[in-house]
C-alpha cells in the first residue's frame, strides 16, 4: 500500500476569536476554505483592526478582504504564490482609489495580516502593525517581523512584502491584530498550544484575556496544524457552506469625504496681509453702515431747508411787486429755456469743474502746516491700503494656482506610479485607465506653466509606460545604426523595402533596377532595367519561396527570384477592365490583390506561368471596401482603411476584431 503524501497528512484546523468592546475600533477575522477544484490554492486567512468611524472601518475591511478573496481564488490554474501577490495588488489599488476619493483617515490606524496556506507552504503579508506568530514546540516566534513599514504613508505600499516558508505538523499559527503580544506572554501561549485543537486553544486564550481584565481590542485566528488522525474539525469549519464569512458591501460614495483640518498655519507675512484685509473690510462696513446714513440724513435736511427758504422768498417778492404797482396785477411767467441758455449752463458747469483743482489747491494752501502733513500721510496710507488690497488679491489668486498645480502634480505622480504597479501584475485595463487619467492631469498642469521640470519628467514617464503597455519600441540616435547609403545608386528615396531571409531588397524608382542590401551593409544592383513588365509600383516579399512579388503599372504582376536573380512577368487576368491595383499580399500559393477600380479584394491561385482568374473575396455587402488603403494576411485578411481603422475578414465575412488604441495616436 503506498504511503500517503505529506499534504495528505497535514490538515489545518482554524477558528477565530474577537475580543473588542471598544466602540472606537472594529476588529474582524476571515476564514476562506477552498471549494472543489481549488485545493491547489489551499486556505486563506485574514485578521484586521481599524478605527470604527460610524461603520466605515468595518466596511473598508470587508471590501478589502473580499477583493483579496475573489482575486486569490479567481484563477485555479495559477500558483498560490502568484495568486497571493495578485490579490494583495488588488487590495493596494482599492486602498489607493479610496485615498484618492478623500478617505485617508484609515491610514493612521489600519492593521491587517493576511495568510495563504497551500499544503505545507505558508505565504504571509502584513499591513500596519498586525502580527503573525508561529508556535513550534516550546518557542513562539514573530514571523511577521520586518514585513511592514509600520505607519502607512502610501496606499499602494500598504501590503508591500510577502514572506513564504514551510510549516510542520503540530505547529500553531496565530494571525492577529497588534495587541496579541501585549496581552499574552510567550510562555503562556506555548503552554496552551501543546497538542490541542484550534478551538481549545482559542477558548483558553479567551479565558486568559478575561482573567487578566484586558481592555485592548484584539482579534486573531488560530490555525492548528495537527496530523490528520489527531485533528478534530471545528464546528465553524464543518458547518461553513461558503468561503465568505459575511457579505462585504462596498463603501458608499457619501462616506468618502475628507476631514476638515483643525488648525491652519500661516506665515508672518500672511498674518499681516490678513490683518490689513480685515482692517479694510471693517473700514468699509463703518463707512457703509454709519457714515453714509449720517451723510444722507444731513443732505436731506439741508435740501429741505433750502426748498422752504426758496418758497418763502418767492412769496415775499410777489407781495412786494403788488404793493409797488397798486391795483395793477403782476403776472409772473415761467422763464423759457433757450439753446443759448443751455450753452451758457454747460459752459458754466465745465468752468466750475475745471476750477475744482484750483479750489482744492487754495484750500490746501490755507491749511496749517500740521494739517498738511497729516493730510499727505493719510493720502499715502489710503494709496498703500488700496495697493495692498490689489496685491493681496493677486497673491491669493497666485497661491490658489500654485496649490492647484501642486495637487495636480501629486495626483498625476500617484496615478503614474499606480499604473506602473498595475503593469507589474499585467493588469492592462487598469493601467490604461490610470495612464489616461494621469495624461489629462499632466495636460492641465502644463497649461498652468508651473513645475515645468516635473511636468516634462512625468510626460516622459507616461509615454514610457504607454509604450510598455502597447509594446512599442521607440528609437533614438543612441541605438540607430546606418546600414548602408543608397546615394551612390539612386538619387531618390526608395518606395519600399522587402526582406527575404537576412537580405533587404528595394527598387530604383526610375529604372526598375533591383538593389540588394547584404547583412554587412553592402548595396549593389542585382538586376538592371527590365523590359515588358511595366513600371514597378509596389510589392510584397514571399520568404517561403525566396521571391519578391511586384505589382506594376500598367496593371500587372512580376516576380523576382532572389536565388537566380531573375525577374519574370506573370500572366494574370484582372476582373475589371481598367484595374487599379493599390496593394497586394501573398499567403501560401495565393495572391490577394485590392483593386481600387472595382472596390474589391480578388484572390488568385498560382499557376506555372502566373496566376489564375481572380475570385472576389469580400462577400459582406456592408463592409466598407471603398476606403481600403492596405491589406495583410495571416489566414485572416486584415484591411487598413483611410480613417485609420483596422478590420478583419474571415472567409470574406466581417469578423470581430478589437483594435487597441495607440497613445499617442499615429497620425496619417
Amino acid at each position: 500500500m503506498p504511503n500517503p503524501s505529506a499534504d495528505q497528512l497535514l490538515q489545518p484546523d482554524a477558528t477565530e476569536l474577537i475580543l473588542c468592546d471598544d466602540n472606537a475600533f472594529t476588529c474582524e477575522t476571515y476564514i476562506f476554505e477552498p471549494s472543489a477544484g481549488e485545493q491547489k490554492l489551499g486556505y486563506l486567512f485574514a485578521a484586521g483592526e481599524a478605527e470604527n468611524r460610524d461603520g466605515v472601518g468595518s466596511e473598508l475591511l470587508d471590501t478589502i478582504i473580499t477583493a483579496i478573496q475573489k482575486e486569490y481564488f479567481r484563477d485555479k490554474q495559477r500558483s498560490p504564490e502568484t495568486s497571493f501577490e495578485m490579490a494583495l495588488h488588488q487590495a493596494n489599488l482599492i486602498l489607493h482609489d479610496t485615498a484618492e476619493q478623500g478617505l485617508r483617515d484609515w491610514m493612521r490606524h489600519f492593521h491587517v495580516t493576511v495568510g495563504a496556506l497551500a499544503g505545507h507552504n505558508l505565504h504571509l503579508s502584513i499591513a500596519g502593525e498586525a502580527k503573525a506568530l508561529l508556535s513550534r514546540k516550546n518557542a513562539l516566534s514573530d514571523i511577521s517581523e520586518g514585513l511592514s513599514q509600520g505607519a502607512i504613508t502610501d496606499p499602494l505600499q500598504t501590503f508591500s512584502q510577502v514572506a513564504s516558508g514551510e510549516i510542520q505538523p503540530r505547529d500553531t499559527l496565530f494571525l492577529s491584530t497588534p495587541a496579541f503580544s501585549e496581552v499574552y506572554r510567550p510562555i503562556d501561549v506555548t503552554r496552551l498550544t501543546l497538542d490541542h485543537s484550534a478551538t481549545t486553544i482559542s477558548a483558553r486564550l479567551g479565558q486568559l484575556y478575561k482573567d487578566q481584565r484586558q481592555k485592548n481590542p484584539l482579534a486573531f485566528i488560530t490555525v492548528a496544524l495537527l496530523p490528520q488522525y489527531v485533528v478534530k474539525p471545528s464546528s465553524k469549519a464543518a458547518s461553513a457552506a461558503a468561503p465568505v464569512r459575511r457579505n462585504a458591501q462596498p463603501i458608499s460614495q457619501d462616506q468618502l469625504r475628507p476631514r476638515q483640518p483643525l488648525l491652519t498655519h500661516r506665515s508672518m507675512a500672511q498674518r499681516i496681509l490678513l490683518f490689513i484685509a480685515q482692517l479694510a473690510v471693517t473700514a468699509w462696513k463703518m463707512i457703509q453702515f454709519k457714515l453714509w446714513p449720517l451723510l444722507k440724513h444731513g443732505s436731506a435736511k439741508g435740501g429741505s431747508a433750502v426748498w422752504h427758504a426758496s418758497k418763502a422768498t418767492g412769496k415775499n417778492i410777489h407781495s412786494l411787486a403788488k404793493n409797488r404797482q397798486g391795483s395793477k396785477s403782476v403776472t409772473f411767467k415761467a422763464p423759457t429755456i433757450s439753446r443759448k441758455s443751455i450753452r451758457r449752463g454747460l459752459a458754466f458747469s465745465v468752468a466750475y469743474a475745471l476750477s475744482i483743482p484750483l479750489r482744492v489747491k487754495q484750500t490746501f494752501s490755507a491749511l496749517p502746516r500740521t494739517s498738511k502733513i497729516f493730510g499727505v500721510i493719510s493720502l499715502l496710507l489710503v494709496i498703500t491700503l488700496v495697493a495692498s488690497l490689489v496685491l493681496l488679491r493677486q497673491k491669493r489668486t497666485s497661491d490658489e494656482d500654485i496649490q492647484r498645480a501642486s495637487e495636480l502634480l501629486h495626483a498625476a505622480t500617484t496615478k503614474t506610479e499606480a499604473a506602473e504597479t498595475a503593469l507589474i501584475y499585467d493588469n492592462r485595463d487598469q493601467a490604461t485607465g490610470l495612464l489616461k487619467e494621469a495624461d489629462g492631469m499632466i495636460a492641465e498642469l502644463a497649461a498652468t506653466g508651473l513645475y515645468k521640470t516635473e511636468v516634462a519628467a512625468l510626460q516622459t514617464t507616461v509615454v514610457t509606460q504607454q509604450d510598455r503597455l502597447q509594446r512599442i519600441t521607440r528609437t533614438d540616435e543612441s541605438n540607430v545604426r546606418l546600414v548602408t547609403d543608397l546615394g551612390t545608386l539612386t538619387s531618390k528615396q526608395p518606395r519600399a523595402l522587402f526582406m527575404v531571409g537576412e537580405t533587404l531588397y528595394t527598387t530604383h524608382p526610375d529604372t526598375n533596377a533591383i538593389i540588394q542590401i547584404s547583412p554587412d551593409g553592402t548595396a549593389s544592383v542585382v538586376h538592371e532595367t527590365s523590359e515588358g513588365i511595366g513600371f514597378i509600383t509596389g510589392g510584397v516579399a514571399h520568404p517561403s519561396d525566396k521571391t519578391v512579388v511586384f505589382n506594376t503599372s500598367p496593371a500587372g504582376v512580376a516576380t523576382y527570384d532572389t536565388v537566380d536573380a531573375s525577374l519574370a512577368k506573370q500572366e494574370i487576368t484582372f476582373s475589371s477592365s481598367q484595374p487599379d491595383i493599390k496593394d497586394i499580399a501573398v499567403y501560401g500559393n495565393r495572391l490577394y490583390a485590392y483593386d481600387g477600380a472595382a472596390d474589391q479584394i480578388f484572390v488568385y491561385n498560382k499557376t506555372l506561368r502566373g496566376y489564375s482568374s481572380g475570385n472576389p473575396w469580400v462577400v459582406d455587402e456592408s463592409f466598407p471596401k471603398n476606403t481600403i488603403e492596405s491589406i495583410a494576411i495571416d489566414g485572416n485578411v486584415y484591411t487598413l482603411h483611410s480613417d485609420g481603422a483596422i478590420r478583419r475578414l474571415f472567409k470574406g465575412e466581417s469578423a470581430d476584431y478589437v483594435q487597441e488604441n495607440i497613445e499617442p495616436s499615429l497620425a496619417g
